[in-house]
């Protein structure tokens, strides 16, 4: 795609499907200096988002206490297996910003996976937060069932 091609990436870029309950989606992935890069398109090939991985520690203070007051409050036991950095808005805004370092109007927020207990066993969770902390979605991960056989 043209929009990934506009990065001009160094590393390979790897092309994954995703299937959720809901919508399939189409992800560009690859590594960088800065980072993991996830880019996420829909089937019609319009961008959803980009993430970029990152240390749950390097979000600021006040946004990260109030995550992890959510966190502690709702769940026994959590452990933050992925932390992401999600930007989206304009395509071209957000290409800017990360590949020119020009201030552009882009929303940013932070995806976190966590693996946790409460009454009903372990699960994994992906959380959807604001840049202030605010939380937006939540959703259980569902494993899909293959047919190879693990052993």
């Amino acid at each position: 795609m043209d929009y990934v091609a506009s990065f001009n990436f160094v590393n390979k870029i790897k092309w994954f499907a995703e299937e959720s309950l809901t919508a399939m989606t189409i992800e560009a992935k690859t590594k960088t200096k800065k980072g993991l890069y996830s880019i996420e398109f829909d089937k019609n090939g319009a961008l959803e988002d980009l993430e970029i991985d990152i240390d749950f520690k390097s979000i600021p203070a006040p946004v990260k206490l109030q995550i992890i007051d959510h966190l502690t409050s709702n769940y026994k036991r959590h452990r933050i297996k992925k932390t992401q950095l999600q930007y989206s808005g304009n395509p071209e805004d957000i290409r800017d910003y990360l590949v020119l370092s020009k201030e552009k109007s882009i929303i940013k927020k932070y995806e976190i996976v966590i693996k946790a207990k409460n009454e009903s066993g372990v699960h994994l969770y992906e959380f959807l937060f604001s840049h202030t902390g605010d939380l937006e979605r939540k959703s259980k991960i569902i494993f899909r069932n293959s047919d190879n056989l693990e052993y």
